[in-house]
């Protein structure tokens, strides 16, 4: 069951918990994970969200620049629910869809966390998000309730392995980008963000050579910036004629959160 969460900025989103929102929201306003990119939209630009989760990098795209048309992909029903939720109770031109994206038409299983949804997805790896996870919670005890350090890290780790016990797991229709480009008619994209936990590679590789040339600019977070799946993504997008920039977003001892930022060379 959702909950309504007021977020520290005053605006008020649909969430499966506030936990969970709070992480969502030091990512992406506070950290500004994807906006410290020089991103380029402007109005009646068409961005893709794959792995929109509850829709907050819609809701940040919105307000850096309005009359967007946003399609938004989240494949696990509960979560997709509150996406709806979020994007009706903000006013955001969106287009949702409760499946999922990769590189061939299929049915694949994917793996849900229901205490931390953000986790979930087709290759989920539960330990390789919570490195990331903990390090927020270690500071959410330190910060909020006062807690030294090394207490405060021990609380964070017994937490969240009761929240990451017995996962679900659920098969879901997916589909890739060149399929629903064709689909949906879509002839050209100004971003296509991507942030599924470990399927970066399988998605891009299910965009067709003739759909390159439709997309402009785009994000990509992943967890570990020296693993041969982020240094492939990194060649296919050289390859495809784009310009990369990445930065770290969120500290970590363990782990290091990086969003990919690539631009299409020849943009006019």
């Amino acid at each position: 069951m959702d909950q309504s969460v007021v977020l520290p900025n005053n605006m008020r989103i649909f969430a499966l918990n506030e936990r969970e929102a709070s992480f969502l929201y030091q990512e992406l306003f506070i950290d500004n994970c994807y906006f410290q990119f020089p991103v380029v939209l402007k109005p009646g630009d068409r961005i893709i969200d794959v792995g929109a989760n509850i829709g907050l990098f819609a809701i940040q795209a919105n307000s850096f620049c309005s009359d967007l048309e946003i399609l938004t992909f989240e494949p696990l029903p509960e979560v997709y629910e509150i996406l709806n939720k979020n994007m009706e109770a903000h006013g955001i031109n969106a287009k949702t869809f409760c499946y999922g994206v990769s590189d061939k038409n299929h049915t694949a299983m994917f793996t849900y966390f229901p205490d931390y949804s953000i986790m979930s997805g087709e290759f989920a790896n539960a330990q390789v998000g919570r490195s990331v996870l903990e390090e927020h919670a270690t500071k959410c005890f330190i910060d909020d309730f006062g807690r030294p350090p090394e207490t405060a890290k021990k609380l964070a780790s017994a937490a969240l392995g009761t929240l990451l016990q017995k996962p679900l797991h659920i098969q879901v229709p997916v589909f890739t980008l060149s399929h629903i480009f064709s689909y949906e008619h879509i002839d050209a994209v100004s971003l296509l963000k991507i942030d599924t936990e470990g399927s970066e590679l399988t998605i891009l590789n299910g965009i067709a050579e003739s759909d390159w040339k439709k997309i402009d600019q785009i994000l990509i977070e992943t967890h570990d910036l020296d693993s041969p799946v982020t240094k492939q993504v990194e060649l296919l997008l050289h390859a495809k004629q784009y310009r990369i920039e990445k930065h770290q977003t969120v500290h970590s001892e363990v782990m290091k959160t990086w969003i990919v930022f690539a631009t299409r060379l020849n943009i006019k």
